[in-house]
């Protein structure tokens, strides 16, 4: 088996790795989201919680305060009854009226933070409902996480198995090569070699459609067990048996137009 053969094996185990895989990536990829949207709904209700206890301390001060001028229009009203001039009662009642204000001003205020507590307070139990129908979709995304799995685990292991088999044949500094390949195009470290135009030895990378010279194409046909990459890409070149058998062809009609050139020499 050449050298190029044994890539495209190792290729094709990959490729059935990645396939299994995607499933349970996907699984892994709602779970994450569930989990994220969880986390942001806990912190949005927690958050309101704090925003809450926040309003119903004001609320005590306020109210606190309500109650110091109640019984200063309290005092105030008894001062009043007692008072021994006009004067004094004319002040008086300047002050009463003052506390009053102060004192309606204050309800205003109250009226609002009971508006407000009441909206905390219904934001709280909407976030914790949300939140608890968000951890059982969490449960259920975890779940199918664990069952997809369990569903490919036999089978990833033995392909596991053919890849490192598959790797073993295969010199180390190509194999790094290989890998590293894989990192960075998302797995696809080959390409084959595709015919734009056979007549005037036009070809192209099957990754990245541009295209590749002629001598990396001959190389590959000649079977001298180089690695040959896109010069784009640039990804492992490979070539497929319809381009081998139209190399064939033409290599066939070469042999015999050479053929027929040395007799008629």
């Amino acid at each position: 088996m050449s050298l190029m053969e044994r890539l495209e094996r190792l290729n094709l185990v990959d490729g059935q790795i990645r396939g299994l895989s995607v499933r349970v990536e996907k699984a892994r990829t709602f779970h994450r989201a569930q989990t994220k949207q969880l986390d942001l709904e806990k912190e949005r209700t927690e958050e309101a919680k704090a925003n809450l206890l926040q309003v119903k301390a004001s609320y005590g001060v306020v109210e606190t305060e309500a109650k110091a001028l109640d019984t200063q229009v309290e005092t105030s009203r008894e001062r009043m009854d007692t008072s021994a001039t006009a004067k004094e009662y004319n002040a008086l009642l300047v002050e009463l009226n003052t506390v009053k204000n102060d004192r309606a001003k204050l309800d205003e205020t109250m009226v609002q933070q009971l508006e407000e507590v009441e909206r905390l307070e219904t934001l709280v139990a909407d976030s914790e409902a949300s939140a608890g129908e968000r951890e059982s979709v969490v449960a259920t995304a975890a779940q199918e996480v664990k069952e997809r799995e369990a569903e490919i685990a036999e089978r990833v292991s033995e392909l596991q198995t053919e890849r490192d088999e598959a790797a073993a044949d295969i010199p180390k500094d190509v194999l790094d090569l290989y890998n590293m390949l894989c990192k960075q195009h998302d797995g696809e470290a080959t390409a084959h070699v595709e015919i734009e135009s056979f007549r005037h030895k036009e070809f192209s990378c099957s990754a990245c459609s541009m295209q590749i010279p002629f001598a990396i194409v001959s190389k590959l046909y000649a079977g001298l067990g180089q690695v040959q990459q896109c010069t784009n890409c640039p990804c492992i070149m490979l070539l497929g048996e319809d381009v081998r058998n139209e190399l064939d062809k033409d290599s066939k009609k070469n042999v015999k137009r050479r053929e027929k050139a040395a007799r008629e020499a």
